[in-house]
């Protein structure tokens, strides 16, 4: 009987195939937004198409509104290891500078991705919130299954 116990107890306490941890693999695909937080509010809007991120193998992640491509190719880099996993994305020029890099944090649970991010030459966020007066950003997506 207490091998049974035993046994009961470890099964209970190993972590499922759910709790897998996120690899390099899971941010790659495409990724429709669903809500926008900042300043303690709901600042999602609304439009005429989706708003969908893709991220790309290469590198690049591309923003479209429906099939409309709103940003072209930008470069990102991310590190699902790192606690939390991180998100560097590439911004456009501005008129009087080049290219900016925008700090994130990112996690996704089962088909979800969270986004925290700040506007260039801000730290990195810290944890997935955004009250009023901070200077973080926080986009929630679901991703689009490809289709067969």
């Amino acid at each position: 009987m207490n091998a049974t116990m035993l046994f009961t107890a470890f099964a209970l306490a190993a972590p499922g195939l759910k709790d897998k941890p996120a690899s390099a693999a899971d941010l790659i695909g495409l990724w429709e937004h669903e809500q926008s937080f900042s300043n303690g509010r709901d600042q999602t809007q609304k439009r005429d198409a989706p708003l969908r991120y893709e991220f790309r193998k290469d590198g690049t992640y591309v923003i479209y509104q429906g099939d409309k491509e709103l940003v072209r190719p930008r470069g990102f880099t991310f590190d699902p290891k790192a606690e939390p996993a991180k998100l560097d994305t590439q911004t456009s020029a501005g008129k009087s500078t080049g290219p900016s890099t925008t700090f994130a944090i990112y996690k996704i649970e089962g088909d979800r991705l969270t986004i925290c991010k700040v506007h260039p030459g801000k730290a990195r966020p810290t944890g997935f919130d955004a009250p009023d007066g901070s200077p973080n950003y926080i986009m929630t997506f679901r991703r689009v299954k490809a289709m067969d």
